[in-house]
């Protein structure tokens, strides 16, 4: 008899720790399943990744409870997840949590609601801060159901300090709840997919060869891995959702890999349009929807799923085809425990199933390239833009020879500026990318030298101007900035290597008759803030998008005419043996 269960517990060790099965358990218990274990003076969530007979622990604790609302792993996603932790030296329970979010997890999610007999109650909060918590009792005047408390920070523009203070006082109460199941009740989603959606026009010859070659395997159930080299423009997009229709016809499943969260509305609407309902999985999302989304995809009732790095372990059922979009970002590897790659964990996984694994690029990585060259990887090529369009035309500013000239944060070069105004002048849009937020990147003095530095990582904090605060990016330490250098005293504190908070500064003031926007970590503090920023610019809206990595590659934004690169050579200096590689691939 199996009443052994071998259990991963989210602790850096990759072996799993044996518990006894109780014997009321012995039926409910199978690998995949999350159970609440004793371990050392507290219980842990865990999943069970087998069941045995005998343990070379003679005396074994045994499992407290099933979470019966917990996720559940299928066999194919333990399989996954035990190599990832052999391959990337984690722990397996480590794995887990990664493939499992805290809200998936769990479930539970914070949520906020009227206390009984208070509801409906007139906002008349008085004194210090009344202004943000009456914000919160007009909103849940409008919105009689329990609200999740991230939706009510979000939706208020505020902190959750004034939403405990109402809680404190006995007006509204925060208790935890599984999240609601909203959506299209009754009949599963795939039955009413249209899948013969009419494209909005007919491929070329090269992509119709990427798409037949692609739907070969498919209908093989086969595994291969292809190379889909495509320059800008060529319609790589357009190859991935006639292989994902020929996928979710024959019944199965589809995962689009991106590789930045702000890419996903625009992916999401080209393909909904196409296909029909998609599940989306990234961290900005709601620990509602996240939760929901995820259980979606787990009970079939949606087939396609869309989403950034962690949702290469998305529980997609009957998975049937694989895209990695811009294959060769740096934002699929994940750079604290587990540092897995989700380009490689996806060939994985495709090779494990047996399915075939699509990755796209117009700059595809040296590895990449070589896995085609050796055969590891079949490659197609899209050697054209669709309709013949013109590539466009690059033009390199040579800053040495207008020293002096431009503006006054010293990025804007003169020859810039003056075709930014003609773009305008003809009512088109400006695109500038600076990998580097923040209002500058280093504050010091003048006269001695002091450099404001993280007293935990020792780099330089950046200065955020509309916080009125240095920072470090790295461990996010926070300090004001003196007037005075607290070495010698100096007045004169200089900021260097400004940032996109200065170039949107700059910006409004050399063209404040049109609307400047900024899109980086800073002004996105949530999904549905990128989307409003995003959304705007593509509506014509925002003249001038400025912004980090988020905006550098796939939007498909047709009023744009002028891109900038700021400091586009600044990437070369840097201490990376792919640093050329990288500055070629955001460039091309």
């Amino acid at each position: 008899m199996k009443n052994i269960a071998r259990v991963a517990i989210p602790v850096p060790i990759h072996e799993a720790f044996d518990y006894r099965i109780p014997d009321e358990m012995l039926g409910q218990i199978v690998p995949g399943t999350p159970v609440l274990v004793p371990f050392g003076p507290s219980r842990r969530y865990g999943w069970v990744i087998e069941t045995t007979d005998h343990s070379v622990h003679p005396k074994l604790r045994k499992i407290h409870s099933v979470v019966e609302d917990g996720a559940t792993l299928s066999e194919e996603l333990l399989t996954l997840l035990d190599w990832t932790a052999n391959y990337y030296v984690c722990g397996i329970g480590e794995a887990i949590e990664t493939a499992l979010p805290k809200p998936v997890r769990e479930r539970k999610v914070r949520q906020v609601r009227w206390v009984r007999g208070l509801e409906g109650a007139r906002p008349d909060e008085k004194g210090g801060g009344a202004d943000a918590r009456n914000r919160v009792l007009e909103f849940l005047q409008q919105h009689p159901k329990p609200v999740p408390l991230r939706r009510l920070v979000e939706e208020c523009g505020i902190s959750d300090s004034p939403i405990k203070t109402l809680a404190k006082k006995g007006r509204i109460e925060i208790f935890e709840s599984l999240p609601p199941e909203f959506g299209v009740p009754g009949e599963s989603l795939a039955d009413s997919i249209p899948w013969d959606q009419p494209a909005p026009f007919e491929p070329n010859d090269e992509q119709q060869a990427a798409i037949d070659r692609i739907r070969e395997q498919i209908f093989l159930e086969k595994y291969q891995t292809f190379l889909l080299h495509g320059v800008t423009g060529s319609g790589k997009t357009e190859v991935y959702i006639r292989a994902a229709q020929t996928a979710l016809a024959a019944g199965k499943g589809v995962l689009v890999l991106l590789p930045e969260i702000a890419l996903t509305p625009q992916a999401i609407e080209r393909f909904t349009e196409r296909l029909g309902p998609v599940a989306v999985l990234h961290s900005m999302l709601p620990d509602t929807e996240r939760a929901v989304h995820h259980e979606r995809l787990r009970k079939g009732e949606v087939k396609l799923a869309i989403g950034a790095r962690s949702a290469v372990f998305a529980p997609v059922t009957d998975l049937g085809l694989i895209v990695v979009d811009e294959c060769h970002e740096s934002s699929y590897k994940q750079e604290n425990s587990p540092r897995y790659h989700a380009r490689d964990v996806a060939v994985m996984r495709a090779h494990q199933l047996g399915i075939p694994c699509v990755l796209g690029s117009a700059t595809p990585s040296m590895e990449s390239l070589e896995n085609a060259r050796q055969g590891r990887y079949e490659k197609l090529n899209l050697e054209n833009r669709v309709n013949d369009r013109d590539m466009a035309t690059i033009e390199i500013i040579d800053r040495r020879k207008e020293k002096g000239t431009g503006d006054s944060s010293g990025l804007l070069s003169r020859r810039l500026i003056d075709l930014i105004r003609q773009t305008l002048d003809r009512e088109e849009q400006v695109l500038l990318f600076l990998n580097r937020r923040g209002f500058a990147r280093d504050v010091h003095c003048r006269q001695c030298g002091y450099s404001f530095r993280c007293n935990s990582c020792d780099i330089p904090l950046t200065y955020h101007k509309h916080r009125d605060i240095a920072q470090c990016h790295y461990c996010a330490e926070q300090r004001a900035i003196p007037d005075r250098c607290p070495q010698c005293q100096f007045t004169g504190l200089r900021q260097r290597s400004p940032g996109t908070e200065r170039v949107e500064e700059t910006l409004v003031s050399l063209f404040p008759e049109v609307r400047v926007d900024r899109l980086d970590r800073d002004t996105v503090t949530s999904g549905r803030r990128m989307e409003q920023i995003l959304q705007k610019f593509r509506d014509g809206e925002t003249q001038i998008l400025v912004g980090t990595q988020m905006v550098a590659k796939g939007h498909d934004i047709p009023g744009v005419t002028l891109v900038g690169v700021l400091d586009a050579d600044v990437a070369l200096g840097l201490p990376d043996f792919r640093s050329a590689e990288k500055t070629a691939q955001l460039l091309c």
